[in-house]
């Protein structure tokens, strides 16, 4: 995403000055494509349909603008064209780089009068008669030469003009609201002869997050007033991937010293608040008379989306907050957008991070599993980024401090590890550091709307982009977060097969978590 927003800057210099920008591929023709397989009415196709649509189809094409189909079903032709034929030529998706029928129907409007949102029926008429006729007008950029204004067929409410569509090729984007923006940003600075230099803009971020498909609603007054997390269970399924909203339950607990409520398990039969296209649940397994089976259709080995929302406003602390004794104290900066942390508003982070590992014995070799979620990209309308370097610890819950004197002193401390319960132990660290973003306009009934795409990668690894936004506020966040798993066999240098047989089902595993939100 870095990389997309520095693209974005040069190439809007380029349109300003014509200076030489660089040389990237865009994917503006899927500008027509619906993107919501809800809002696509799926129709029938006939022999003869899929012979005239077998003419145009170029799978090399095909692919290069639907990357995402080489990862679920590979560069396979028949595999490919079977989709479009399906799916792909419902959905608006161009299977040549010559024709797009959103285009066609554009540049001629007896046509459009004739076939209305007819996909099917361009690509008929243009197999037929487009040629004798002499018909050229058949792409996006064709219509976009000669002023021509697109309607998706799938979606006419959307306008493409000229401007847009140049935009989208520069800027390698096909959101349309970012686009309507940003086009307008480039045409005030061409007729005012000045210079542009475009930025994510609060805008182009806010569009950005509501661009993603919707999932969920949150606002901090559901909480205690203050602070409420939303999180996700992410699973893979037969095919696919599903996101399933976790919710907290009284009846589970965190462990037997523990009894905050924990998250209710999710099942096979769970309803997700999203699927990727491809999703296919896992089988269910039948209710046996004998024993209680749900066990077996819990899922357990999901992966795990959090977002954090604080509002400080009015925050009196309590008792148990302010037994601070022996807790670190650090001396912070804040740079980004603000110089101070912010004392109002809506703030939000995310959790993400750290990973978790386990051992199997799988044919006589040792296995080591290896899960990690790494934030690969984060930005919103604003935020603010807090370095804290420790400096001493509270000697009592009243907030007296003791600084330390030298570097032995603290070393010394951060040596100590203090007793959590349940076996666990806390690490004090030299240095402690986080962002979060802010909504200055946001308050404890603000609602936030999360959007969600997971876009699945090699083997179980899959990358999520989670969006929060509110409308109103003109505020947006988008977090880019990379989900991994790696396998490795470890060598007998680090392990005694002799053991094997007796821990083939043993797994053994321990995860560290890291938080922008601690």
């Amino acid at each position: 995403m870095r990389k997309k927003k520095l693209l974005s800057m040069m190439m809007a210099l380029a349109m300003v000055f014509g200076i030489a920008a660089p040389s990237f591929t865009a994917k503006a023709e899927s500008l027509t494509q619906e993107k919501d397989p809800a809002k696509v009415h799926y129709g029938t196709i006939s022999e003869s349909d899929i012979a005239i649509l077998k003419d145009f189809f170029d799978a090399e094409y095909y692919l290069s603008e639907n990357p995402e189909l080489g990862e679920l079903i590979g560069n396979d032709y028949d595999k490919l064209f079977q989709h479009f034929c399906l799916r792909g030529v419902f959905e608006g998706r161009s299977c040549n780089p010559n024709f797009d029928p959103s285009a066609y129907a554009a540049a001629y409007s007896d046509l459009k009068e004739l076939f209305g949102s007819d996909i099917l029926k361009y690509y008929e008429h243009f197999a037929k008669f487009g040629a004798t006729d002499n018909r050229t007008l058949t792409t996006m950029e064709a219509c976009a030469n000669a002023g021509i204004t697109v309607r998706p067929l799938t979606n006419p409410e959307i306008e493409i003009t000229p401007q847009v569509y140049r935009v989208s090729k520069g800027f390698g984007t096909t959101n349309i609201n970012s686009l309507k923006a940003l086009a307008t940003a480039v045409q005030h600075g061409n007729d005012n002869g000045g210079s542009v230099v475009i930025v994510e803009s609060a805008d182009e971020v806010m569009a950005e997050a509501q661009g993603l498909e919707k999932v969920g609603e949150i606002k901090v007054a559901d909480g205690d007033g203050n602070y409420i997390e939303y999180t996700l269970f992410i699973a893979k399924g037969k095919e696919g991937y599903a996101a399933y909203k976790a919710e907290k339950n009284e009846k589970y607990v965190q462990s037997e010293t523990n009894t905050e409520p924990y998250y209710k398990p999710i099942y096979v039969d769970s309803v997700p608040v999203y699927t990727t296209a491809d999703f296919v649940a896992r089988d269910k397994v039948a209710p046996s008379e004998y024993y209680d089976n749900s066990w077996e259709n819990e899922i357990r080995d999901y992966r795990q989306l959090n977002l954090y929302f604080n509002y400080p406003n009015g925050y009196t602390p309590t008792e148990k907050d302010l037994d601070m004794t022996d807790e670190p104290v650090y001396n912070y900066t804040v740079d980004g957008d603000y110089t101070e942390i912010p004392s109002d508003g809506v703030r939000i982070s995310s959790g993400q991070g750290g990973s978790s590992w386990w051992y199997s014995d799988e044919n006589n070799e040792h296995v080591k599993y290896t899960k990690k979620q790494d934030i690969k990209d984060q930005h919103a309308t604003a935020y603010y980024h807090v370095n804290g370097q420790l400096v001493g610890y509270y000697t009592n819950n009243e907030g007296d401090i003791y600084y330390f004197q030298n570097e032995k002193e603290k070393y010394d401390y951060i040596d100590r590890t203090t007793e959590v319960g349940d076996g666990y132990r806390s690490w004090h660290s030299d240095k402690y550091e986080y962002t979060e973003f802010h909504d200055n306009k946001g308050n404890a009934d603000t609602v936030y709307d999360i959007g969600l795409q997971i876009t699945p990668g090699e083997g179980d690894n899959f990358t999520v982009e989670v969006g929060v936004s509110n409308k109103d506020n003109n505020f947006g966040y988008i977090g880019e977060i990379e989900y991994t798993t790696t396998r490795e066999v470890e060598t007998s240098t680090n392990y005694d097969n002799s053991s094997s047989a007796d821990t083939d089902s043993e797994i053994q595993e321990t995860e560290e978590n890291t938080s922008s939100n601690e």
